[in-house]
């Protein structure tokens, strides 16, 4: 096909240029890139040339025998072999030349896919689709299910002991999931003093508080209670029900020893029996990391090495991780997929660095080496007693990763740092990253991904201080803006005793 001036003036109107004199007009000043038309046949000379702005909104390619505008053209976005193809359960548009895709509501974009946003079942309650909120401190458990406006809000539910006053109650708690198959979340309380644990079934307005599963605790005799940790296990043997993890650490012939049970899920709610124990070790749920539909688990020995277990119909494998150098274990946090590969992966708060180490899952599990690494600020001592929490913040549909350190550990109130990492395609990223802080003379700043518990489709995080500081909504929203704390779910100096907000 021979490319005549009065051709090539009639593409370019077609793109928005008005035709030029087809006696005056050559190749070269029609708006053609002179460099892609053979100046003797007037041909192109590639049939993907791309040309020049030839005008101020119109952005020419030429795709085989057509001018096309790439910056609005969804068939050629961005080039003649890009089209921009909307996902299922999403839209497509072609934006400066780039493909913009969006998801519809209740769906987020994983990569040029639209998936199912995850569903907030361990953290809502009464079965409203959105997450609820649970404050602990000594002697009672405070709920919030619903999130109106204002700058405070009034607990739905405060929940006190069985056994009447106790103020050993109310830490640990744990949001275990559904461990009854009914479709709300169910809560697991313990009581220090005792050691014994009480499951509270989900329900309207809260949990039913009536009739909680009660857990054994410490056995007595020689056998001393003095740090316990409630750990949600995912389901571990893929049935469907949520299963939880109970860490105590007991003081046996003057030797401390931490042992880790595990208590599954079934219709009729939790098993009071465990149905597995790990001596010496503290067990936590990891996620699905190997995509096989049973949740796995996290085990570590000591602060300073890792290891992953598989779970398979009972039966678990473990797997070492290979840990850097100099690596001090502060807080752990799994089922985070930060690369949005459909893997759950973890991530570890070393206060060597201090730094944000993670490792990725995949068809095989956990990848033993590390994945990556974020610095944090401060130095060593300022993350001791840090906390880390995931979610997804900014709604893109990659987990975010937020770090929370305490407060000074001389006392002084100088404020608390929170930095929010944004997950990607490659991981968490420091150049994608949020910090702010919070001014707080309270001793360790707690946080807790929630999931959405006001329906904006951002996942939000909840803000604690030990001893009897505010406790507050970190309420996700769009990447650019600037975090912001509240409303407040208990205000400071509100609750008498200590640890306010520690248990969250």
């Amino acid at each position: 096909m021979r490319w005549t001036p009065l051709l090539l003036a009639l593409l370019l109107a077609a793109c928005g240029e008005p035709p030029a004199d087809p006696d005056a007009a050559t190749p070269a000043d029609a708006g053609l890139d002179s460099g892609s038309i053979d100046p003797d046949s007037g041909a192109p000379m590639d049939d993907a040339a791309t040309q020049e702005d030839a005008g101020p909104s119109c952005t020419l390619t030429l795709c085989g025998a057509e001018c096309v505008d790439t910056d609005t053209s969804a068939a050629h976005c961005g080039g003649c072999d890009s089209p921009c193809e909307a996902p299922a359960d999403g839209t497509a548009m072609c934006e400066g030349g780039a493909c913009a895709r969006s998801c519809d509501e209740g769906f987020a974009l994983r990569g040029t896919e639209c998936a199912p946003r995850p569903p907030w079942a361990g953290s809502d309650l009464d079965g409203d689709g959105l997450a609820d909120v649970v404050v602990g401190s000594y002697g009672t458990v405070t709920i919030f299910t619903s999130i109106p406006g204002g700058d405070e809000l009034s607990p739905d539910q405060t929940v006190r002991s069985p056994s009447g006053s106790d103020p050993n109650f109310g830490n640990p708690i744990a949001l275990v999931g559904d461990v009854d198959g009914d479709g709300r979340g169910d809560l697991a309380v313990m009581s220090r003093g005792r050691g014994h644990v009480y499951v509270y079934r989900g329900t309207v307005g809260g949990v039913d508080a009536t009739t909680p599963t009660e857990l054994p605790g410490c056995t007595g005799g020689r056998d001393t209670c003095n740090g316990y940790r409630l750990f949600p296990a995912g389901d571990v043997n893929a049935d469907g029900y949520a299963d939880l993890l109970i860490a105590r650490t007991t003081t046996v012939d003057f030797r401390s020893v931490e042992t880790t049970v595990l208590h599954l899920g079934a219709a009729g709610g939790i098993s009071t029996s465990p149905s597995t124990t790990w001596p010496d070790h503290t067990v936590m749920g990891a996620g699905d990391v190997d995509g096989d539909g049973d949740g796995d688990l996290l085990k570590w020995p000591d602060i300073g090495r890792l290891a992953w277990l598989e779970s398979d119909a009972g039966s678990y494998t473990e797997t070492p991780l290979v840990v850097p150098a100099r690596f001090s274990i502060r807080a752990l946090v799994g089922n985070a997929d930060v690369n949005g590969d459909g893997y759950a992966d973890i991530a570890v708060l070393d206060a060597s660095g201090p730094r944000v180490v993670w490792w990725l899952g995949s068809s095989s599990g956990l990848v033993d080496a590390v994945a990556g690494s974020v610095d944090l600020p401060g130095g060593p001592a300022f993350w001791d007693f840090g906390s880390l929490a995931r979610g997804d913040f900014d709604g893109d549909g990659y987990d975010d990763i937020v770090a929370s350190q305490e407060a000074d550990v001389t006392g002084s109130p100088d404020p608390v740092s929170i930095t929010i990492f944004f997950g990607g395609p490659g991981g968490l990223d420091a150049s994608r990253s949020l910090a702010f802080d919070r001014t707080s003379s309270d001793r360790g700043t707690p946080i807790t991904g929630v999931g959405d518990v006001n329906g904006d489709g951002y996942g939000d995080f909840v803000v604690g201080a030990n001893g009897i500081g505010p406790v507050e909504l970190l309420a996700g929203g769009p990447r650019d803006i600037t975090p912001t704390l509240g409303p407040r779910f208990l205000a400071s100096g509100t609750r008498a005793g200590i640890a306010l907000g520690e248990s969250l």
